[in-house]
């Protein structure tokens, strides 16, 4: 995603903390210079805590599909080492597929992340594969290259997924995916769709989609800034929870429950409040820890007051229609 950054306070501040705890904050600084932001670095935070806490009982191996620049990958390549799991990359590596005509915003067109002109693209893969070379993850790592349609049904029939993390940005391939691997993933299981609050609405359109037809009532869990994680089996309790005014039911429960992140962000709160010029930012901070730290007394209208206290990255958005996206892995 390209972000304007418009001031040195909440909510970009956060997104430049590197000061995570342990292996995992070890591990998510070491990929830093391969990982986008975001979900660097709260998104690998989010993931790494969820894989260590709960992946031991669930089957399955790990996938992510849409590599971008890699890090994402190789972080999970270290989690499915760690857990003896195995980690498949499934990426075009040519850019974005087209994009459907009624249910992705023109934000992208085909080919944007795509290597700059003259660019061999079998460079890209060559890069991705050392880099997994460097990390001692060739055992672990698979890349299947492709767009999903072709590469999907390549996949061991027998695959079960224990983690998915899908960030491809559009309807046109966040659809195919979910329709392809949903019933692959064991029970318990995480799915992880990035750019869901993104002006794009592809892949928020292509989850509600999915699951409308499925008769399936999903709980989004909220991963910072604008990703949302659904734990296969636990559907939302539509007798006691409201949903939003998009129909979706979320929660911050995720973030209510990482001390550390609260803690980081009251450092970004205190920081802001004690500045003469951010009086917003410290505002927007304030808000967001009211939220998290409101526990039981959770409602329907926390989502608005998320995207609210969020409103320095949504006015951060780059329009990619007038800067064209690329990578350089």
């Amino acid at each position: 995603m390209a972000l304007t950054k418009r001031h040195n306070y909440f909510p970009f501040d956060l997104f430049e903390f590197c000061e995570l705890p342990g292996q995992l904050g070890s591990d998510i600084r070491m990929l830093a210079r391969y990982s986008m932001f975001p979900p660097f670095p709260w998104g690998q935070w989010l993931y790494g805590r969820l894989i260590e806490e709960n992946i031991g009982q669930i089957e399955g191996d790990f996938i992510d599909l849409g590599v971008g620049m890699g890090g994402m990958s190789l972080f999970l390549g270290l989690r499915a080492r760690e857990h003896q799991r195995k980690m498949y990359c499934l990426d075009s590596f040519t850019g974005l597929p087209a994009l459907h005509p009624e249910l992705d915003n023109p934000v992208f067109r085909k080919g944007d992340y795509g290597p700059p002109d003259g660019r061999p693209v079998t460079q890209w893969k060559e890069r991705l594969e050392k880099r997994i070379g460097n990390f001692g993850l060739r055992d672990v790592v698979e890349i299947v290259p492709g767009f999903f349609d072709d590469t999907l049904p390549r996949l061991s029939p027998g695959a079960k997924f224990a983690f998915v993390h899908i960030d491809c940005d559009l309807y046109t391939s966040v659809r195919p995916v979910l329709d392809a691997l949903y019933d692959r993933v064991s029970d318990g299981g995480y799915i992880v769709i990035d750019d869901f609050f993104h002006p794009a609405q592809g892949p928020l359109r292509a989850a509600v989609g999915f699951f409308n037809a499925r008769r399936i009532v999903p709980l989004f869990h909220i991963s910072f800034p604008y990703t949302v994680v659904i734990k296969k089996g636990e559907n939302a309790d539509i007798e006691r929870t409201l949903s939003s005014v998009d129909g979706n039911i979320y929660s911050l429960d995720y973030l209510r429950s990482d001390r550390f992140f609260i803690e980081t962000l009251e450092g970004c709160w205190r920081r802001a409040r004690d500045s003469a010029d951010a009086r917003e930012p410290a505002e927007n901070a304030g808000l967001l820890l009211s939220l998290l730290r409101a526990g039981e007394t959770a409602k329907k209208s926390d989502i608005y007051g998320y995207w609210y206290a969020l409103r320095d990255f949504w006015n951060g958005f780059q329009d990619h229609r007038h800067d064209r996206p690329v990578y350089t892995i």
